[in-house]
């Protein structure tokens, strides 16, 4: 399950916690693309394979830019920069998913790969469509950036402190830090000692009973 994250041009720039916590929930690649305006030039990143080379772009990125954010973990395909998001789409366009598609991939190539290969074979005007069916049949997720266009969002997407988020899987890492940093400049209980000072405990519907887990919000 890949993770994507949307900052709008008004909001500021996600936290490299933030990015950090998506990377490690999937960590198997990533790209990003941006733009000042909707009728400025779309700015792509793909390929990059470790979380610095992730952060180096991403601080790049300027402050009043709509920016979206892809970390990728396999479901189908290999591990390869031509596999990480985004993918390119007729008339300058480009798109992210996360889920997996019911479709039956090319030879070698993952899913997404595949829907964005067919659509330029085809180039029949109809991207969108296509890509917001699949999403729909699927529960995917997908974002289409195109040029002179309003961003288009296919699927059901959540929002993490005010971000658009195609889902909210990398969270708990953040919980986990949030609540230990907490913890740690107070006393600690006995379930805490136990849990090595990580209020949180093992899986995300696993809490303990630390008697200071309610104040930590």
């Amino acid at each position: 399950m890949c993770v994507i994250l949307g900052k709008l041009a008004e909001q500021k720039k996600p936290s490299e916690k933030i990015l950090r916590a998506c990377w490690e929930s999937n960590p198997h690649g990533g790209g990003l693309m941006w733009r000042e305006s909707k009728d400025s030039q779309i700015e792509v990143y793909k390929g990059l394979m470790t979380i610095s080379e992730f952060l180096k772009v991403a601080k790049n990125i300027p402050e009043t830019a709509e920016a979206w954010y892809h970390a990728r973990i396999v479901s189908r395909g290999s591990i390869c920069q031509a596999q990480c998001h985004p993918f390119y789409l007729p008339d300058g366009a480009w798109y992210m998913h996360n889920g997996t598609f019911h479709i039956e991939p090319w030879q070698g190539m993952s899913d997404t790969q595949t829907v964005a290969e067919y659509i330029n074979e085809k180039n029949d005007g109809n991207a969108n469509a296509i890509i917001d069916a699949l999403c729909r049949e699927s529960g995917s997720k997908a974002v289409i950036m195109a040029p002179g266009e309003d961003t288009t969002l296919c699927g059901e997407w959540r929002e993490y402190e005010g971000y658009k988020v195609s889902n909210t899987y990398f969270t708990p890492s953040l919980e986990r830090s949030r609540v230990k940093a907490w913890a740690k400049s107070r006393t600690l209980c006995e379930t805490c000692v136990n849990y090595e000072l990580d209020c949180y405990g093992g899986l995300p519907e696993q809490y303990n009973n630390c008697v200071f887990y309610s104040k930590a919000e």
